[in-house]
């Protein structure tokens, strides 16, 4: 598979596992509902916290596959900033 289109299709996960992982995290507070004075008794809070936890776990394999595609690249760019000779004034 092309690594333009492997890099495209981790970094859509990753942003879709994070704002899953955020919208969950809010729902599971009490304030949010007292906020927005929805009805919480609504929800199926089991149902929540089992999607917001796999969306979490779904996010950190994506960071670590992202970590691993742009491996060379934080490496490089690193060393660059690193090896420059600071000037002084």
């Amino acid at each position: 598979m092309n690594p333009l289109r492997i890099n495209y299709i981790a970094d859509a996960g990753l942003a879709l596992a994070f704002v899953v992982n955020c919208l969950t995290g809010l729902l599971k507070f009490s304030w949010f509902w007292n906020f927005t004075h929805l009805n919480y008794r609504a929800v199926n809070f089991r149902l929540l916290g089992f999607v917001h936890d796999w969306s979490g776990i779904i996010l950190l394999i994506l960071i670590l596959a992202h970590l691993v595609l742009h491996w060379r690249w934080i490496v490089s760019s690193t060393k660059a900033i690193f090896s420059k000779k600071q000037i002084a004034n």
